[in-house]
């Protein structure tokens, strides 16, 4: 990836800089602080994982200003995407193609072709106890977040991917 162009048409804070990073840019966006003030649970229950696979095709594709952590199907590493794009799915072209970017350095920034089948499949597994947003938020060290005791009545029902509260990127991608 080369850098971001910020013009005024395209940099979400209206300046004139040159972001050199996803994370950047997402910090930038005005719907970065309206999420980080009241929206997270919001965010997160826009992709649970009981929505159908077709609905969660269009929500990635609607939420353009979000970055997503997932988990790779080919070994163990944890990955994040971003921009996710359908193409295809016309008369002349019925399948549908879909990619995303994946990284958000310009060393690691990569398009993607993802394996759609695993990334939009309505999760089976059961919905999991979960620690609450304000245990989350309160917590401090790496320590503190390794010990964070489930909610009694917080539950995530997962997908293979969960949305990312722009407040996060940084660190996630670090």
């Amino acid at each position: 990836m080369s850098t971001v162009n910020t013009t005024n048409d395209t940099n979400p804070s209206g300046n004139n800089n040159t972001v050199t990073d996803w994370n950047k840019w997402s910090e930038a966006l005005p719907s970065s602080t309206k999420i980080n003030q009241k929206h997270q649970e919001q965010l997160f229950q826009a992709f649970k994982g009981d929505i159908t696979a077709d609905d969660c095709k269009k929500k990635l594709s609607d939420y353009q200003e979000t970055m997503f952590l997932y988990k790779e199907t080919f070994g163990k590493r944890l990955n994040i995407f971003h921009h996710v794009q359908h193409i295809g799915g016309t008369v002349y072209d019925s399948t549908i193609h879909t990619g995303f970017i994946q990284g958000t350095t310009k060393e690691e920034a990569t398009p993607m072709t993802p394996d759609t089948a695993t990334l939009y499949e309505v999760s089976t597994a059961t919905a999991v106890g979960v620690p609450t947003i304000t245990s989350i938020l309160n917590a401090t060290t790496t320590a503190e977040v390794e010990t964070l005791a489930n909610g009694a009545t917080t539950t995530y029902h997962p997908r293979n991917f969960i949305p990312i509260t722009p407040f996060l990127c940084q660190d996630v991608s670090d």
